[in-house]
């Protein structure tokens, strides 16, 4: 007497499957037929014919389809002299991944900036896709900032753009660019809290592994950091006045932080003396 047994290939091996709801599955061999004798007739299990079943990757984004093809059965349905092994195949058709992350924010942050500190970002942008990804246009939008952000330290690849924009040429699989840039803290930030937001503007489509079907676009991605304080600025105004409050001379009006220094010369006016000649803050500064 004689068996039937079955076999397949095309599973990958050691990976999680998934079915179409997203439930761990695992796909079963039939039962073997045995005890058949030459001429007899069997039939091959078609249950499983047409199955689908999915492996994601470590994001958990679905990245291949399975379906089994069906048997081949060698010995047609009629047991001969031999046992028959009945194989079957899986088909793999690889899924697009299209995905990535941008990470933004302050590289060691303080508890307050001064006039002329810079503020340090770092931008990362981090492949989760099984496709390479094209042309990442980045804008870098400061909130609360009197001006823009400066770049640098380019790595290979990556373009400024005459709008200060910034362009990932190219993104591989699982790869990462890191991009940094800074803004300097000037007198109209005085007071003020930034923050700053990097956030895809553009990002070319994805061919789809069916060319029949529309290329996948991903999604613009993009991520803002926490606010920084910008130290105090103070207002400084300085009335000439007659003894009768007459106005004698325009006002001086100007401002400074903390700890910045100043001297203003009273004007000269023919028939006055000033009671102050001068109006001065030195070694501790304003206010």
């Amino acid at each position: 007497k004689h068996n039937v047994s079955y076999s397949w290939t095309g599973l990958p091996e050691g990976e999680t499957l998934y079915d179409a709801a997203g439930n761990e599955t695992v796909p079963t061999l039939p039962d073997s037929i045995t005890g058949l004798v030459k001429n007899e007739p069997y039939n091959v299990d078609n249950t499983l014919q047409g199955s689908i079943v999915y492996t994601r990757d470590r994001y958990g984004n679905l990245n291949a389809r399975y379906t089994f093809s069906g048997w081949t059965d060698p010995g047609t349905g009629k047991m001969g002299e031999n046992d028959i092994f009945v194989t079957g195949e899986w088909e793999m058709e690889k899924i697009i991944v299209a995905q990535y992350s941008v990470n933004k924010e302050v590289i060691d942050p303080q508890t307050e900036y001064m006039l002329g500190d810079t503020i340090q970002y770092e931008i990362r942008v981090t492949s989760q896709a099984n496709v390479a990804l094209e042309n990442i246009v980045i804008a870098d939008q400061l909130s609360g900032a009197a001006g823009m952000v400066e770049f640098e330290d380019f790595q290979d690849g990556v373009v400024l753009n005459a709008d200060n924009t910034v362009t990932i040429t190219s993104l591989e699989p699982e790869d990462e660019i890191v991009i940094r840039c800074g803004y300097t803290i000037t007198r109209e930030d005085g007071g003020r809290e930034i923050s700053n937001t990097a956030i895809v503007t553009s990002i070319d489509p994805v061919p789809p592994v069916d060319p029949d079907e529309d290329p996948i676009v991903p999604d613009e991605e993009g991520d803002s950091t926490d606010s920084v304080s910008v130290e105090d600025i103070y207002n400084l105004v300085i009335h000439y006045v007659y003894a009768d409050g007459g106005i004698a001379s325009p006002d001086v009006i100007a401002q400074y932080f903390a700890g910045e220094t100043f001297t203003y010369t009273s004007p000269a006016i023919d028939g006055y003396t000033p009671d102050y000649a001068f109006l001065r803050r030195s070694a501790a500064g304003m206010p």
